[in-house]
């Protein structure tokens, strides 16, 4: 059985419900697909413990639940599920009436929104997953340099006169991730492609650029920032594909965060605290090869690798070393799951989210399996991870 030293109940002020329920036009830059909204608000699943929450139902299911047992997760004692916006405002109205305010990932729908009972004020969440607000926040000595020029200022840049490469960002009024609004330009013509991309999404408020750093390693830092105290929960490596191309994350207990950076990113939070913020931050920083040490992402909401990091944080054999895995499909998680049940009674894959898109009501939803799987060494954690993806596609 896994577990955890502290789960979302003791990562929030009391007094406090998890209530995942977005949409598109709430979650901004972060889906385009609806069925995400579905899909997303199960990521939570493996980590609520005992706190009052609601997820959508097909993230739910019987075969889900079952599966978590079998790898040894218990599921949340205080689980609540909706299959509609109407079903989810009356779960978010019920724990209004007790008392509860409502954390989430991404901003509610508006109906729950005019309850008045968010943890955090829905301007506040705005302000702080701004990329334009980094100065606010993060000492000058630890961002790259860079420019941030208003919309309205853009159209007068001339990417002839910029030195390459850089990073070219877009900047919304809220949260926005995986690096969809990010790019790195090598020369004028990048730029002037992404410039042209960039007038044609009317919610960028800013254009970010930014010098490009040679990193060694970069890490996503994970904290829970409460009432009194900034709760340190660990930091996951972040892997990448191709330049600027996250592929996911590593946790090696060979490998660690600067603890220069972990005090910089209790700082960091610290900031966010004294304007009112309570709940998880996602900060992402990087390493040059100088050693220097650079925030560039700040996300006060919950990241893709916090989960990870508490079960992580829970399990046995912790010498052992995990990777993320994922993937979508067509049909139904009934027909995969069987498949990887060695894994996850071997403690060797252990589930984050399981959605069924069968169930769902939206178009082309497909099915969605999330985790992370562990292996001896790093070589054997990534074969591991090409063995799931394998085991998924079959």
């Amino acid at each position: 059985m896994v577990v955890l030293d502290k789960d979302f109940a003791a990562l929030h002020p009391p007094g406090t419900a998890y209530a995942a329920c977005s949409s598109t036009k709430e979650a901004g830059r972060i889906y385009q697909e609806e069925w995400r909204s579905e899909s997303i608000s199960g990521v939570v699943m493996t980590c609520l413990g005992r706190m009052p929450a609601m997820c959508h139902r097909n993230v739910a299911t019987d075969a889900a639940l079952d599966f978590f047992r079998l790898a040894g997760i218990e599921p949340p004692s205080q689980l609540r599920t909706y299959g509609s916006d109407d079903e989810a405002l009356a779960v978010a109205r019920g724990f209004a009436a007790d008392g509860l305010r409502l954390a989430t990932i991404y901003p509610h729908i508006e109906p729950i929104r005019a309850l008045n009972a968010e943890l955090v004020d829905p301007a506040l969440y705005d302000w702080l997953n701004d990329k334009s607000n980094i100065e606010h926040l993060c000492p000058a000595p630890f961002i790259p340099k860079r420019r941030v020029l208003s919309r309205e200022c853009v159209p007068s840049l001339r990417p002839g006169e910029q030195v390459y490469p850089l990073v070219a960002k877009g900047a919304v009024a809220g949260a926005n991730g995986s690096g969809e609004d990010v790019r790195i330009c090598d020369n004028e013509k990048d730029l002037a492609a992404f410039l042209s991309w960039f007038e044609g999404i009317p919610v960028f408020k800013a254009l970010i650029l930014e010098e490009v750093i040679g990193f060694t390693t970069t890490w996503c830092l994970n904290y829970a920032v409460l009432d009194q105290e900034i709760c340190w929960l660990g930091g996951a490596e972040q892997l990448f594909s191709g330049p600027g191309e996250q592929s996911g994350s590593c946790i090696d207990p060979a490998l660690r965060p600067p603890a220069e950076a972990v005090d910089i990113g209790k700082d960091i939070c610290a900031a966010a605290q004294a304007k009112g913020y309570r709940g998880f931050a996602g900060l992402d920083m990087c390493v040059d090869a100088d050693g220097q040490i650079f925030f560039f992402d700040l996300n006060f909401r919950l990241a893709s690798s916090t989960c990870f990091i508490l079960l992580s944080a829970a399990m046995e054999d912790q010498g052992l070393v995990g990777v993320t895995v994922g993937g979508e499909f067509q049909g139904s998680i009934s027909d995969v799951l069987p498949g990887l049940e060695d894994l996850a009674r071997a403690g060797r894959f252990v589930p984050l989210r399981l959605y069924e898109g069968t169930a769902s009501k939206l178009a082309d939803a497909p099915g969605v399996v999330t985790g992370f799987v562990r292996g001896d060494d790093r070589d054997g954690a990534l074969d591991l991870a090409k063995e799931f993806k394998s085991r998924l596609n079959q």
